[in-house]
């Protein structure tokens, strides 16, 4: 071990903590390291688990590791190659994890990952066994052989005893973040997904022979997957097989079932089929400007647009105003929620232009609604095509997006959601709705 620490560099990370919790929001992991690593996430299956990899780091033999509790049933740590610390997290169901992230505290750095519970499986904290297994050196995807004269070391875990002379006592119930929900009552976040094309639409054609009206209600229904298992959160589709819908329908839709947001899937198409990336487009300044004319001048629609306060029976002049105040609100929701959502993507690979882009698209033309488009990636490139006819990589795309929205309630739940419940303790929230 000593020989280890002295060839990693003076700057490497050490893992100093870990610890597991289970809380009103679910199973949370902290992993607490001296500095700044590089880290790599791996989700694997059979049985489930998910994988952290520290790069030029280093995980002390005698650093216990925790019982397990709520979502993780115990956490094992080892050494896939010289220079490097694993953590593996044994997990029960298959509920995935929010998008990790680091924090500062007055150690150094915390790796954060959370898990959301549904409620549905058995949430009870469960010690971590004292002859656990160690993480299996025998599944390429998980352990990279090292050199014969390096070998693996995988340790099982350190279980911390409990004080001596205790006398054991029967747990109270765990509060699940669905119980949560529920005793805060409120209602989901409703989150519009709109499947790009359908019907006699069929979208851009991939060199493969991929229609993107195909692969959009595809990775719109494995959003929509994703957002239903979600505690807090309801999907709608605005459609679930192949037929066409007009654009202004579709955000007409999001708007009929009192959205909290809406997102339209499509994959990018150029005559490159070098040209490659995700992105992510909110309305532009001139798209918003034009359409507050719209609804102005159209005295059917414009009403109930600002909290429930009716633009018919006010002067033009103040009617403008609270439009106006209205878009603004929900252009810059817009522009956050995409802002998270387009770091997802930059996780998962590369983004066209590394920022939001801006156009009028008439489906994201509505007032009162956050909204965003995204492409998610070149269905004319002939790789992009194979990935975005992949189901695992749609299960990614499907993550990254829901891990962009989620972030976004989370700091600014809509009063009167569950999402307030279950993040702002289920006390009044005073938030203004995006």
């Amino acid at each position: 071990m000593i020989l280890l620490l002295l060839a990693l560099p003076s700057w490497a990370a050490d893992v100093r903590a870990v610890r597991v919790s289970q809380g009103a929001t679910g199973t949370r992991a902290e992993i607490q390291l001296d500095r700044d690593a590089q880290y790599t996430i791996i989700n694997l299956d059979n049985p489930r688990r998910l994988v952290v990899d520290f790069k030029d780091s280093a995980v002390s033999s005698d650093l216990p590791m925790p019982y397990g509790a709520g979502l993780v049933r115990g956490v094992r740590s080892g050494t896939p190659e010289p220079g490097s610390a694993r953590l593996v997290f044994d997990l029960r169901g298959d509920t995935v994890a929010i998008r990790p992230h680091m924090e500062s505290n007055a150690n150094g750095r915390v790796l954060v990952i959370e898990w959301p519970d549904d409620g549905e499986g058995d949430a009870r904290p469960v010690a971590a066994a004292t002859q656990s297994a160690p993480a299996t050196t025998s599944e390429p995807q998980l352990v990279e052989q090292p050199p014969a004269q390096q070998p693996v070391v995988e340790r099982p875990p350190v279980v911390v005893a409990p004080p001596p002379n205790t006398t054991p006592t029967a747990q109270a119930p765990v509060r699940t973040v669905a119980d949560v929900a529920k005793r805060g009552g409120g209602r989901p976040l409703l989150i519009a997904i709109d499947a790009g094309h359908g019907g006699q639409d069929t979208g851009a054609h991939g060199a493969a022979g991929s229609l993107e009206k195909n692969i959009t209600l595809q990775v719109a229904k494995e959003l929509a997957r994703q957002v239903n298992a979600t505690p807090g959160m309801k999907a709608y589709l605005t459609r679930d097989s192949d037929f066409f819908i007009p654009l202004v329908r579709r955000y007409q839709l999001a708007r009929q079932h009192k959205a909290d947001m809406f997102v339209a899937i499509h994959a990018d198409a150029f005559t490159d089929p070098s040209a490659s990336g995700s992105s992510v487009w909110v309305l532009s300044r001139r798209g918003q400007t034009s359409q507050a004319a719209r609804w102005l001048a159209d005295q059917e629609n414009a009403a109930d647009l600002v909290g429930g306060v009716r633009l018919r029976d006010k002067d033009n002049t103040l009617a403008s105003v609270l439009l106006d105040l209205s878009q603004s609100a929900t252009q810059r929701a817009s522009e956050e929620i995409a802002s998270q959502v387009l770091r997802g993507l930059a996780d998962l690979g590369k983004t066209h232009r590394g920022e939001i882009d801006r156009a009028n698209f008439v489906v994201l033309r509505s007032p009162d609604v956050p909204s965003m488009l995204v492409e998610t990636a070149f269905i004319s490139n002939p790789g992009e095509e194979r990935k975005l006819n992949n189901p695992d990589y749609q299960r990614e795309l499907a993550r990254a997006v829901l891990n962009g929205i989620h972030t976004y309630f989370r700091r600014q739940p809509p009063p009167g959601t569950q999402y307030a419940a279950m993040y702002m303790g289920g006390a009044s929230n005073t938030a203004a709705r995006p």
